[in-house]
């Protein structure tokens, strides 16, 4: 009852071109909005790869300085080996006779010292033999330097073959003057 004959009510006027443009706007909207999700997707893939490659890097960081410092210690090592060796190379030349191979004076007093203190306190008796080759100048004088040097050196191989090692002591004191302990 409340419409007349000729009027009419319109509840909805779209026109196809509106709901186009509309169809459109949307699109465009929402291919903006895939855009958009793409370059954050594509960045986000980017800082993972960038990041994984500083991650290789820092890997590849620590591997050459854990290399590096494998090589220093093995370097040290080595050095530390030729030192030991030098060090015992200088422990011998400071207490051998370089010609016999004899302990020498320098390490009489300190073994004389150190064995005397055992003596005592073991209780065993510490002797000790003095050596000289008498006229050993004139085998100098009448044979030469090197036979004098043989005759020493043959002198110390006999002292050493007659004495107890870790017991006798053999030294040369002087130069044709030996001494057991």
């Amino acid at each position: 009852g409340f419409i007349k004959e000729h009027q009419k009510i319109i509840l909805a006027s779209t026109r196809m071109d509106h709901i186009n443009h509309l169809n459109h706007e949307l699109i465009k909207i929402n291919s903006e909005q895939m855009n958009q999700f793409r370059m954050m997707l594509k960045d986000v893939a980017v800082n993972q790869k960038k990041q994984a490659k500083e991650s290789f890097d820092y890997f590849d960081e620590i591997t050459k300085l854990n290399n590096e410092l494998l090589n220093s210690q093995r370097e040290l090592a080595q050095k530390n080996h030729q030192l030991n060796q030098l060090n015992n190379d200088l422990e011998r030349m400071a207490t051998r006779d370089p010609l016999t191979g004899l302990y020498n004076r320098r390490l009489l007093f300190e073994k004389f010292i150190e064995e005397k203190r055992r003596s005592a306190r073991l209780k065993y008796p510490l002797s000790m033999a003095v050596i000289d080759i008498n006229h050993f100048k004139s085998v100098n004088d009448q044979l030469g330097h090197a036979a004098g040097d043989e005759l020493l050196v043959r002198l110390s191989t006999l002292i050493v073959s007659l004495t107890r090692q870790s017991l006798d002591f053999a030294f040369r004191i002087g130069g044709d003057e030996f001494l057991i302990l």
